[in-house]
Parts: structure tokens; C-alpha cells; sequence
């Protein structure tokens, strides 16, 4: 039998060690003593402080949107899993700070765009520069090695979701229910497309947090929208190729999670917010097959392995064969929003909940190989390069791990 791997920590950012100690009280338990995993904790860095008061005119009639404190019960903080720019350097993207470069293990700042309110967008790397959307409705191209500002252009309203490229163009989403083409060397607006409804309104959005999918070809977009409408517009002119009213009775309607892409281009992976997780053909969006209440976040898609791993709103993970569809284990983690699972190894999965902290999960068994809890745990996904696991925990504290998965004693 192994012994319970170890975990020790190192502080950034001058922390009194009594004071980081406090906070991160009971606050993981190790590994089981037959799991032939490793994880070591290098370090914690403080992001944020508290979230600055500003509310921009952007937001004034959607002040749902800017509280203390979130739904979730979390303190503000980011939704955006830390993005590995290089070996070296992660971007940080926070609401209440903006975006920031930093070195990986060190935690020293490279640089920072202070953003009004903050980004709550995934990032989008093009080769030497990095493109971000923020809550103050505005679109800009930075270099990636300075942060020099190459261009900004103002959208419609504030993103939750992200950005995709294709053909020399950048493709946003806007909490508002649009989405927007931009010269990806200018930001020059080449089209936009929005959901039908009241223009001067926002509709209330429960994640909005959808990142546009390209074909393969790269001729059409694929995005829902939290009209509960999910729809395939033609890349080139933002025209509607099809759309699909997932509009449920008695439930929220949101369709705006980000879909997967199957690798062969024919199956979009769609999770609904309130819902089920549904396999739909991109060629009309018909229904393939569906798994009930598994919507809860973006799936993780393993083709090679035959398997997506998904998560409901009542914190449960599911193993669901893609060959057969059927649910080969079920996990029950906490109550609190889930993540998307992350991949850690070829043997776990990695997935965060809101009102507790981070879990691994066999991927054979579905058994949870170790814990780390926070109390309010992370909104963000956690980020993985084979190595390193970078999590963003409760008010923006940036947090590395060293994981090491180790060949079984036995095989498998």
C-alpha cells in the first residue's frame, strides 16, 4: 500500500503564513492512500482586493449584474479559468481587476489592463498578441508580451462568454444576445447578428457565458443565447443557416453554455443551462440523443476514451459512454455550481463547485481521489497543461499545484 501523497504549500505575495493558514483551514484532504496520484500545492497569489465600486453606464439599468456578492454566495471573482500563455507565463482575467500576465511560478506581474468592473470573458491567444472582451462592453487586441494596447472596439454590451477566430475574423458574444464579427487586425465591425426582442433591453442571462464554436470548414458559427434559442449563422454575412427553440415550460430557457464540437464536425454537444445535455447534428440541429438534467455545465468530450463526463446543477458528475449513450457511473460532489471537468492525466478529472473547492474523480470508477476545499470554492474552471494544475479559488487567489500521476501498482 502507498502512502497519502503530500501536500505542502508555498506562499506568494508576502502572506503572513498564520493569516493564509487561517484561511485555508480544513481546506483539503489528501489523496487515498491507493491512488497513484500526486498533487502538491507550489504557492498562493493574490489577484484582486476587494472589487472596486465603479459601475459604468453600461450597467446602470442591469445592476443585477454588479453586487458584492453573487448569486453563488461567492465573493466577486472571476468565471475564467487561468489561460497557460506560454511555459511560463498564465493570464489572469478577474472581475473587479481586469486582465493580467504573470509568471507561473513565481507569481511576479508582467503586466495588467485595469478593466472597469473587470473581465469575466475568456480570453482568446493569436499568436503574439491576446484578444479580451470586458464588463465595460469593450473589445481589445493586446501584445501578449507587453500589453500595449493594438486596437479597442466598443460593443453593444458587457461579455460573459468569449471569443473565437476564423478567416481573419474575431467572433464575441455579448450579454446582451449578440454576437459580433471583428477584423481581427483592425476590430473593425464587419457584421452583427442579435436575438429578436426589445433593443434597448438586456435579457437576464443565468450564465451567458457561451463561447461561439466554428466548423470545421470554418463556414459556419454555432452559439446559444438565453432566449433558449440555439442557432448556425453563416460565418461570412452572420446569416441564420438554422435555429432551435429549446424553450422548456416550468424551467429556465437559457441555451447559452458553450457547446462541444465533435472532431469530425457532424455533433455539437450542447449543455442547457436548466436542463438536459442534448447531441445535436450540425448540419439542422435535430436531436441525436440527450442525457436527462445534465446540463449543468460544459461537458468534457474524450473521443479517444469513448466518453464525455458531465455535470448537473445538483452537483452530480456522470460518465456517459458515446458509443452507447448510456450513463456508466454517477458521482455526487456538493450542492453549488459546478465546472466544466478538466482533464488531469489519462486516468482522473478535475472539476470545481462553487460552494466547496476542487475534486478528483477516477475516471474508470467515478470515485473522488482527493479534495481540496475552500469554503466558497472557485466559479472558474481549473487549467491543466500535463503538469501543472492553476486554480482560481475565492477572492481571486491563484493557487498552483505540481500533479504527478503515477502507473498503477497492478496495471490499468
Amino acid at each position: 500500500m502507498k502512502s497519502a501523497p503530500r501536500v505542502s504549500a508555498v506562499f506568494w505575495g508576502g502572506f503572513a503564513l498564520l493569516s493564509a493558514c487561517s484561511s485555508l483551514k480544513g481546506s483539503f484532504r489528501s489523496a487515498l492512500p491507493t491512488d497513484p496520484l500526486r498533487i502538491q500545492s507550489l504557492g498562493i497569489q493574490q489577484i484582486t482586493t476587494e472589487p472596486r465600486a465603479e459601475n459604468p453606464g453600461i450597467l446602470r439599468e442591469q445592476p443585477w449584474q454588479w453586487r458584492g456578492r453573487f448569486a453563488s454566495g461567492a465573493p466577486a471573482q472571476s468565471f475564467v479559468e487561468p489561460i497557460l500563455a506560454s511555459s511560463d507565463d498564465v493570464l489572469v482575467s478577474s472581475i473587479g481587476g481586469g486582465l493580467e500576465l504573470r509568471r507561473v511560478r513565481s507569481g511576479q506581474k508582467i503586466w495588467s489592463l485595469p478593466v472597469a468592473i473587470g473581465v469575466a470573458s475568456k480570453p482568446l491567444i493569436l499568436g503574439t498578441s491576446v484578444v479580451v472582451a470586458g464588463l465595460d462592453a469593450q473589445v481589445r487586441r493586446l501584445n501578449l508580451t507587453t500589453g500595449a494596447v493594438e486596437w479597442t472596439q466598443r460593443i453593444s454590451a458587457e461579455s460573459t462568454g468569449g471569443i473565437a477566430a476564423s478567416g481573419g475574423r474575431l467572433f464575441v458574444s455579448s450579454a446582451d444576445d449578440s454576437l459580433w464579427a471583428l477584423d481581427e487586425k483592425s476590430g473593425e465591425v464587419a457584421w452583427t447578428y442579435r436575438r429578436p426582442g426589445t433593443s434597448a433591453q438586456t435579457q437576464w442571462s443565468l450564465r451567458g457565458q457561451a463561447v461561439p464554436q466554428v466548423s470545421v470548414d470554418g463556414g459556419r458559427l454555432f452559439l446559444g443565447f438565453s432566449d433558449g434559442y440555439f442557432v448556425a449563422l453563416d460565418a461570412q454575412n452572420g446569416q441564420t443557416v438554422w435555429e432551435r427553440n429549446f424553450d422548456r415550460a416550468g424551467r429556465f430557457k437559457d441555451a447559452d453554455l458553450s457547446p462541444v464540437l465533435s472532431r469530425d464536425g457532424l455533433t455539437l454537444f450542447l449543455p442547457l443551462v436548466d436542463g438536459d445535455l442534448i447531441a445535436v447534428r450540425t448540419s439542422n440541429g435535430s436531436s441525436l440523443w440527450s442525457v436527462p438534467d445534465a446540463g449543468g455545465a460544459t461537458p468534457l468530450v474524450d473521443e479517444d476514451e469513448g466518453a464525455l463526463y458531465a455535470v448537473t446543477l445538483s452537483g452530480q458528475v456522470q460518465r456517459v459512454s458515446l458509443r452507447t449513450t448510456a450513463v456508466e457511473w454517477t458521482t455526487g460532489l456538493s450542492a453549488g455550481a459546478p465546472s466544466t471537468p478538466v482533464a488531469l492525466g489519462a486516468r482522473h478529472v478535475v472539476l470545481s463547485t462553487s460552494h466547496e473547492g476542487l475534486a478528483v474523480l477516477d475516471r474508470k470508477s467515478g470515485q473522488v481521489v482527493w479534495r481540496k476545499r475552500y469554503g466558497y470554492g472557485p466559479l472558474a474552471a481549473p487549467a491543466f497543461d500535463g503538469e501543472r494544475l492553476l486554480v482560481l479559488s475565492a477572492r481571486n487567489r491563484l493557487e498552483l499545484f505540481r500533479v504527478e500521476e503515477r502507473k498503477p501498482a497492478h496495471g490499468g
